[in-house]
């Protein structure tokens, strides 16, 4: 019964993935040598797992789901490991429990800062307090009944959402409702599901196997409300869980490399252009091994690192908005908060029109380009009389 949804069982895959994570928290609690060496040996069973993602369960939302895990993964061990020269501070005292209670908290976290200069051997146990003095602590109990409900709720948001949006029989006659559905499933759906996954690990981690404190456990994403430019939405409400792996990769060639130490608006905007360069090659890679190469990696590629476009868009016109006395004068008139107000309210229906626009031009241009590409690798499949394919914009009018 189970080959009818896992036709090619990958049994290796059950190997690699769990050899891949042990190897890992081995090198971390106990840092080795020769680094590059460790590394290379780690992407053995990376790589072979990345390659296979599809075969690894017999789900492909938790395939593809992995799938982008293993390179955002790959991309924080390489920070970890060779750029930050992770190397951390053990009491005599100590033993392989407390270097292994160390790289568990290390082998995935988006604050590295916190556990830097962290020593196990201190009663303090800073691991243990990674937050501001005097914050309010949830316990675990609280803790894992919160995230309960926020798996809960994320699941049957995601169900009802898409029912909400997607139509039945996708003809395109409502263009608004489908643009909303693209829109939805890209920028939202998916948040709803990795924030579920990030949940149950939360609860294991947290409730189950009390590996962790509660304040470890930072929310995923950013909330919607603080989404009013692109700029923030990329880097606060998506970007937080490959931000600090990916840009310390840009600026070892930028600052150390290209020696590009002055502080100044071009460089930031090259590094910050450099990460959506490198987050497009690697969604069109993704794309690359699910469709064996049947997909069209190149409109993937161009969508995600053109949204930098729309950040440099959101600079001049702030530029613009400034220089020219415009933000004075309404400031004059509605005073600060009402400026504030002004700007957000401008730039959250910004940020709602780009992604109306981009999304369904991303999703449709790949879906002609495939085809096309399709129709001349297998003409006697694609008899077209007209010689058109059926896209978005024609099938709308």
């Amino acid at each position: 019964m189970l080959e009818m949804f896992w036709p090619q069982p990958a049994t290796p895959l059950l190997v690699t993935l769990p050899l891949s994570i042990v190897y890992t928290l081995y090198i971390l609690a106990y840092p080795p040598r020769h680094r590059y060496l460790a590394f290379a040996i780690y992407l053995l069973p990376a790589t072979y797992a990345f390659i296979h993602q599809l075969r690894i369960t017999p789900w492909y939302l938790i395939n593809d789901t992995l799938g982008r895990l293993l390179y955002i993964h790959a991309a924080h061990v390489s920070n970890v490991l060779l750029i930050e020269g992770w190397n951390p501070r053990f009491a005599e005292s100590d033993g392989w429990k407390q270097r292994f209670r160390l790289a568990g908290k290390v082998l995935y976290t988006r604050k590295l800062g916190s556990y830097r200069t962290t020593d196990i051997g201190q009663k303090s146990k800073k691991c243990d307090n990674i937050t501001e003095p005097g914050a309010p602590q949830p316990t675990r109990l609280s803790f894992g009944l919160q995230h309960l409900l926020q798996v809960g709720l994320c699941l049957g948001m995601r169900y009802l959402l898409e029912k909400l949006f997607w139509p039945t029989d996708l003809n395109y006659d409502h263009v608004l409702r489908v643009r909303l559905a693209m829109v939805y499933d890209i920028c939202i759906a998916d948040a709803l599901w990795f924030t579920s996954l990030h949940s149950v690990f939360a609860i294991l981690y947290v409730f189950v196997l009390c590996l962790d404190m509660p304040h470890e456990w930072t929310p995923l994403f950013g909330p919607l409300s603080s989404v009013y430019t692109v700029r923030r939405y990329w880097g606060i409400y998506w970007h937080d869980f490959i931000r600090e792996s990916f840009s310390a990769h840009i600026k070892l060639i930028t600052r150390r490399s290209c020696g590009w130490e002055k502080p100044s608006a071009l460089r930031r905007v090259v590094e910050n252009s450099a990460v959506f360069v490198v987050s497009g090659a690697m969604h069109a890679l993704v794309d690359f091994v699910q469709t064996q190469g049947r997909g069209n990696m190149s409109c993937v590629f161009m969508w995600f690192s053109g949204q930098m476009l729309s950040i440099l868009v959101e600079g001049v016109t702030w530029d613009l908005w400034v220089r020219l006395g415009l933000r004075a004068r309404v400031k004059g008139r509605v005073g600060d908060k009402g400026v504030i107000r002004v700007e957000r309210g401008f730039g959250y229906i910004w940020v709602f029109a780009w992604m109306m626009w981009s999304v369904p031009m991303y999703l449709t241009t790949k879906q002609r380009w495939e085809l096309e590409d399709a129709a001349r690798k297998y003409p006697t499949i694609f008899e077209r009389e007209s010689g058109e394919i059926p896209t978005f914009d024609n099938q709308s009018k």
